[in-house]
């Protein structure tokens, strides 16, 4: 999702190619003794399904609000072939630009690593650039029968500068049909509320089933670009939408609070852009670009916008977002016509609870017997150091348990844990990344570990770290927690400092490990200002640990 701020897609934006039985087995060494039949696009699917098949709880798509100009119907039709008929071990070769253009169907076995696949279809590429580029030197009037096919894919009488666009635009399209199957099953469990969601702020229903493109209704899906969960946040544009994104929750991959966010970022979008077509692209570009063709253009017509727009950034998924999204709603409304029939997942029976203090995750799995995976499964916003015990569950937050008949409410049980298993988190300190930083120089000098701070502050690349970047520096959670743990093992005998005598190689921290202390301790104890001033012969004083 993004407001200038950066979205990336999931799916792959696609074109329509048509797998034939005679299309040839795409391997590194791709054999090609007999030509495939040349790919004709099919006709439009219908937009409406047959009424035996109809689910009556969806509406019929208003073409008003969602209009689906003719120009646009090769891409719609691309992206629905890309989500209903191929799937991710296979792809189409594509033209860039006209997407009524598909060259060839590749394909390899399941389970190939993605540098393996690439490898395969970039060879794919390669040969077609080649073909399109002796179309574009040669007279046609010797052709081979693959030139033939290729050529006959372009208008009559094509001019040879297309065709060496066409060479320069070959694109690899990955299939979605098996990821889009599984959408609609998971979808089941998030499209009511997400329904009700619309419905409660006046947006169109049909906006529900965007994150069929964004993650597959898989909330939680992460991008290589750092968007994550159901509906595919960039962390900026959550936290401008009121979501919480920090080292304790991510309230990104909570899919009822995401799914408020985006309603949000929705309606934000058409009240900036005025249109639906173009509040979809905003989500996926910002809303910069659409108002920039706007103006340039002098309309809002999506099918001129998307046919004659050339912004410096408005590139193939910019361009194609729409009209997935078009094709996604298509099959998500004919899903008996393209996949048979399908039971999709039931909404989660839960109820909730708002905390009213911090709570260890341990003890409430405990006083509500239920199991931690199942309490982690229905409160993905809660990040790791959570379900770890190095933070707590905190104030305010709402916390979905499962539905168990006679039980006690929820806040009744939530209220009767221990007033001592409900510490306060540690606010910790905080670092500025200076120039030569690490993680694990930053660790060293706070006592911490370099996976504990990397943690604390959703660091997923410890080598991209800005000089600037405020840190923060993870504490303990109060003794509570240590108290429920502690009070499983035989009562330690009481702890003395003692001293220590620094060995040729030692460091603080190498001795604080040694010792199951910290540096921030050691340095504290000996007066010491830095930790790399020590020497050989140097005696410690090691603070006592408590046993």
């Amino acid at each position: 999702m993004r407001r200038a701020i950066v979205l990336s897609l999931i799916v792959i934006l696609a074109t329509p190619a048509a797998a034939s039985a005679g299309s040839p087995a795409f391997g590194k060494q791709r054999k090609r003794a007999t030509a495939p039949a040349p790919r004709v696009a099919p006709p439009p699917v219908a937009a409406p399904t047959p009424p035996a098949r109809a689910d009556p709880a969806r509406v019929a798509v208003s073409s008003t609000l969602f209009p689906r100009p003719a120009s646009i119907e090769a891409r719609v039709r691309f992206w629905t072939r890309v989500y209903s008929e191929i799937e991710t071990h296979e792809g189409f070769i594509h033209d860039n630009r006209d997407l009524a253009i598909v060259y060839d169907v590749v394909r390899w076995p399941k389970g190939l690593s993605e540098r393996q696949a690439s490898a395969r279809y970039e060879v794919a590429k390669r040969q077609y650039r080649s073909v399109l580029l002796r179309l574009a030197e040669r007279p046609h009037d010797a052709l081979s029968a693959e030139e033939r096919r290729v050529l006959a894919l372009f208008p009559k009488g094509v001019s040879r500068t297309r065709l060496e666009q066409a060479a320069e635009g070959v694109r690899f399209q990955r299939g979605q049909a098996d990821k889009f199957r599984a959408g609609l099953i998971r979808s089941g469990q998030w499209t009511p509320f997400i329904r009700k969601v619309l419905q409660e702020r006046g947006l169109p229903l049909e906006l529900a089933a965007l994150p069929h493109v964004e993650s597959s209704f898989d909330p939680t899906a992460r991008s290589h670009a750092g968007a994550g969960g159901l509906w595919q946040f960039m962390p900026s544009t959550a936290r401008m939408f009121k979501l919480r994104v920090d080292h304790v929750m991510d309230e990104r991959f909570d899919p009822w609070r995401a799914t408020e966010g985006a309603a949000a970022l929705l309606a934000d979008n058409h009240r900036v852009t005025g249109t639906w077509p173009l509040a979809l692209i905003a989500y996926n570009h910002g809303p910069g670009g659409p108002l920039r063709a706007i103006r340039e253009l002098g309309t809002r017509e999506i099918g001129v916008i998307l046919s004659r727009y050339e912004g410096p950034s408005f590139g193939f998924a910019s361009r194609n977002f729409y009209p997935s999204f078009l094709a996604a709603l298509e099959v998500d409304r004919n899903q008996v016509l393209h996949f048979g029939p399908l039971r999709r997942l039931p909404t989660l029976d839960h109820e909730a609870v708002v905390t009213d203090g911090f709570y260890s995750a341990r003890a409430i799995a405990k006083t509500f017997g239920v199991d931690l995976g199942l309490l982690r499964d229905l409160n993905l916003g809660l990040r790791e150091p959570v379900w770890k015990g190095r933070q707590l569950v905190p104030k305010g937050v709402t916390l979905r348990l499962p539905r168990v008949d006679g039980r006690a409410p929820a806040a009744q049980l939530l209220a009767s844990i221990a007033q001592e298993r409900r510490a306060e988190q540690v606010s910790g300190r905080t670092h500025i990344v200076e120039r030569g930083d690490t993680i694990s120089r930053i660790a060293r000098r706070y006592g911490v570990s370099a996976r504990a701070l990397a943690s604390a502050n959703g660091i997923r690349n410890p080598r991209a770290l800005p000089v600037g970047r405020r840190l923060r520096i993870p504490g303990a959670v109060e003794a509570a927690i240590v108290a429920d743990s502690a009070s499983r093992r035989p009562p330690a005998k009481a702890a003395v400092a003692k001293t220590y005598t620094v060995r040729r190689g030692d460091t603080l921290s190498s001795i604080a490990r040694r010792h199951g202390t910290s540096v921030r301790q050691l340095l504290a104890a000996n007066n010491i200002e830095r930790a790399d001033r020590i020497r050989a012969g140097q005696k410690l004083r090691v603070p006592a640990t408590g046993g």
